[in-house]
């Protein structure tokens, strides 16, 4: 399976993973030969943050991870681990340590990124109006290689759909304010992002835009179960300060 001959670059790594335990992972290049990447995952104890760092080796990458609970006291984890790019350059075998061979469960590309300039978070940090739901305020923050921020869903609404024997009843509900996690990476004029509704379990995978003079942004958001389809229309942002 892993092939020293096999040269691939870090933009072949680059895309947005789904793995065993259904964390939703980003991965971009980091250099000419390393990638990094971020990935989030809810547990009943608390609200999982993970990083990954990795360098190149044929068709496979060795890569030191470093997992945080966050809501949790329990102490961060961290390890090291092997990942062998199949073939089709969408699935990808993982391993813990850096044994070169089969690894012992699989994460799968569900959309790539198509790379366009450098990784930079500089633009983005700082505090943003969001256009979700209700104006929303979200705050980025440096988290290793990538960002960090948090923003408040407000008034926004869930629907319920019951099947009966003769019609179909939609019913929708206003929701309570809900904490929303965002965990990204900046590429070029781009923010490629999780967020994480970690009250209810939701986590989606999002693009956003940034405008030419860095005070506003478009952005769009698609749900986890639908990683492979086209981007949708999502929400505006606008810069309060840096």
């Amino acid at each position: 399976m892993y092939k020293e001959d096999l040269k691939l670059t870090p933009a072949d790594w680059a895309g947005f993973y789904k793995t065993y335990r259904k964390e939703l992972m980003i991965i971009v290049p980091a250099s000419d030969s390393s990638i990094t990447g971020i990935y989030t995952y809810n547990y009943s104890n608390g609200l999982l943050v993970g990083t990954l760092k990795g360098t190149l080796k044929g068709n496979g990458v060795e890569f030191e991870w470093n997992e945080a609970l966050i809501g949790s006291n329990e102490a961060p984890e961290s390890g090291n681990g092997f990942m062998i790019m199949k073939e089709n350059r969408k699935d990808v075998y993982l391993k813990h340590g850096t044994e070169h061979t089969t690894g012992n469960y699989t994460a799968g590309k569900k959309k790539e990124i198509e790379i366009d300039g450098k990784l930079n978070n500089e633009p983005w940090l700082g505090k943003w109006s969001v256009s979700i739901y209700e104006q929303s305020t979200m705050t980025a923050e440096r988290y290793d290689d990538a960002l960090i921020g948090y923003y408040t869903l407000q008034g926004y609404k869930s629907t319920d759909v019951f099947n009966g024997w003769n019609k179909t009843t939609i019913t929708t509900h206003t929701m309570p304010d809900r904490t929303v996690l965002m965990l990204g990476f900046g590429i070029g004029n781009k923010l490629y992002y999780l967020s994480n509704n970690y009250v209810e379990d939701d986590i989606k995978t999002g693009v956003i835009t940034m405008s030419d003079d860095q005070k506003s942004f478009t952005g769009q958001e698609v749900r986890s179960d639908q990683l492979g389809v086209k981007w949708k229309n999502g929400f505006t942002g606008k810069r309060i300060s840096k």
